[in-house]
């Protein structure tokens, strides 16, 4: 993975959550996007070149990635502790986002889990590990060396089961013009047959 691809992830998840941030300010959360500015830091504006100081890209991008996740955490922890049913309506966001970012033609399971690792940050080079428990006919299925993203909800005080909710979301969506589908339960990711 190199660090200009961890960057474009990064953006996606930011970019998720400052869409959270502006439905939430939309449905009366005042100043919720200067609220994840203060509490979370902000990433620049710009592609990995300009924001990324080349003599120390590996120290940008892991800031980067920490304050994206931090956004995305804080964002979805805010709303729905004001209102827990906030969270049909960011499910349903974040299916379609995903849906504007499926590829067309996703002939394997294999393919399936290479889409999902191109847009899901999941940790930095070497922080996390993906090991195959089950590579059969009908399913794929592996879990984490590490759980990257439990620091950051634990931060904001929200519930690390959101955030696997709303990733179950987003990555179904990325799958919705193929044939397969994605699941997690207890500590397993499946891609398997719709």
């Amino acid at each position: 993975m190199s660090l200009e691809n961890t960057f474009v992830k990064t953006k996606i998840l930011n970019d998720l959550a400052d869409a959270i941030g502006v439905y939430g300010e939309n449905s009366g959360v005042k100043n919720l996007l200067e609220q994840m500015d203060l509490n979370c830091g902000a990433i620049p504006e710009g592609p990995f070149e300009k924001v990324c100081d080349t003599s120390s890209p590996q120290e940008f991008v892991t800031l980067y990635a920490h304050i994206a996740e931090k956004r995305f955490a804080f964002a979805v922890t805010v709303l729905l502790k004001i209102n827990p049913n906030f969270l049909e309506p960011v499910k349903t966001f974040l299916y379609n986002a995903g849906k504007d970012y499926a590829p067309e033609n996703i002939p394997t399971k294999h393919h399936a889990f290479s889409v999902i690792d191109a847009f899901i940050l999941d940790g930095l080079e070497n922080e996390n590990q993906k090991i195959l428990v089950t590579d059969s006919e009908s399913q794929l299925i592996w879990k984490n060396s590490a759980d990257t993203h439990k620091i950051f909800w634990e931060k904001v005080n929200g519930s690390l089961e959101n955030y696997y909710i709303l990733q179950s979301e987003f990555i179904n969506g990325l799958l919705s013009k193929s044939k397969f589908k994605f699941s997690k339960s207890d500590e397993l990711f499946k891609i398997e047959f719709k």
